[in-house]
């Protein structure tokens, strides 16, 4: 019999990519398809069943959402609450990029462009929100978690600031002088807020490997790469964007990029998976 484990029917949540682990699957069955009821602008999702069971992120609307599960011949709903956080303090997201460029580095045939970029950084910022209730969910302290700036759809927004930099500029400053740069340009415009904290992408680092190296560790990998950051203080986290392309772009397509074990070429790709 299909039951849900770790979230209550009429519970109520407050960050809007719900995770459903089910158990009880038939045994014969490979696949399961989850509905939100509520939702008519998404069409049901399938997830493939493992060991009996499956998990399943499941973006939710404001207020009641009636998620339908069907496996095989069996078949349930429950019903989960979204209520947004409300409180006044929230995490800016920011994708920043150059003067002569605004691309982030991936593979030649993924489009790589600040559409892209943007909605690859809503997406990983809402399964850090998911991730953070349910591991204080799971420690027994309930599911809180931040709140993020949300637009009309319920995604997180992300702002794009561009440097007053070429990206050859840009490759010669040290972290610390890329981070207060982009502090800076963030801080001196609209954006400023003191009821925030920002996390910021720079779509400017670049792996290069011309001699084809075959690279082992960490330092070897830095010592190819450019525009590198990874620093946080002051109420900034700005972070490089060298393995963006691994990130899912969708909420559908979260849990498949993760179970991705495709090697990547480091001949061309940075690979910060830490050898998974």
């Amino acid at each position: 019999m299909l039951e849900v484990t770790n979230i209550q029917d009429g519970e109520i949540i407050s960050h809007r990519l719900c995770l459903l682990r089910v158990a009880g699957t038939q045994a014969e069955a490979t696949c399961a398809a989850i509905h939100n009821q509520s939702d008519n602008s998404r069409n049901g999702t399938l997830w493939k069943i493992y060991n009996g069971g499956f998990n399943a992120l499941v973006p939710l609307i404001d207020g009641k959402n009636y998620l339908r599960i069907i496996c095989g011949t069996e078949e349930m709903t429950i019903q989960v609450e979204y209520q947004p956080l409300r409180i006044p303090r929230f995490i800016r997201l920011v994708y920043i990029t150059c003067l002569n460029e605004e691309k982030f580095q991936g593979p030649p045939s993924m489009e790589r462009s600040p559409n892209t970029a943007v909605r690859k950084i809503q997406t990983g910022a809402l399964v850090l929100q998911t991730f953070v209730a349910e591991t204080l969910a799971a420690e027994g302290l309930g599911r809180r978690t931040f709140r993020y700036e949300l637009n009309t759809e319920g995604n997180p927004i992300v702002h794009v600031v561009q440097l007053p930099l070429t990206l050859k500029e840009a490759h010669k400053f040290t972290e610390e002088r890329l981070w207060e740069t982009a502090a800076l340009q963030i801080l001196s415009s609209h954006l400023a807020d003191k009821n925030c904290k920002y996390v910021a992408f720079f779509c400017g680092t670049r792996f290069n490997n011309p001699d084809k190296v075959i690279v082992k560790d960490e330092p070897e990998i830095m010592g190819l790469t450019k525009g590198h950051v990874s620093l946080g203080g002051g109420g900034l986290a700005l972070v490089g964007t060298g393995a963006l392309y691994s990130w899912a772009t969708d909420v559908e397509d979260v849990i498949e990029a993760m179970q991705n074990n495709t090697p990547v070429d480091t001949n061309y790709l940075l690979d910060f998976s830490g050898g998974r």
